[in-house]
């Protein structure tokens, strides 16, 4: 669970953009794996938010296909 969070903000800021996209691509089952309400995810959405503004088109996209799971209910 969240012991992992370190690793896996790791590889959202991965120096290859493949290695990005793979993981924007899971932000919304880490988050949803750890819980909403567990402190480990406020150290995932700095990273999310980066992503965000990424030079590489697919890690946008990654990140834009799993990004309103981050927000149920909306």
């Amino acid at each position: 669970g969240a012991e992992l969070v370190p690793a896996f903000v790791r590889l959202l800021r991965d120096a290859e953009a493949e290695v990005r996209a793979a993981a924007a691509g899971q932000v919304a089952a880490v988050c949803g794996a750890i819980g909403a309400a567990d402190p480990a995810v406020a150290t995932i959405l700095p990273a999310v938010g980066e992503l965000a503004a990424d030079a590489s088109p697919h890690v946008r996209s990654a990140l834009a296909g799993v990004v309103m799971e981050l927000a149920p209910g909306w």
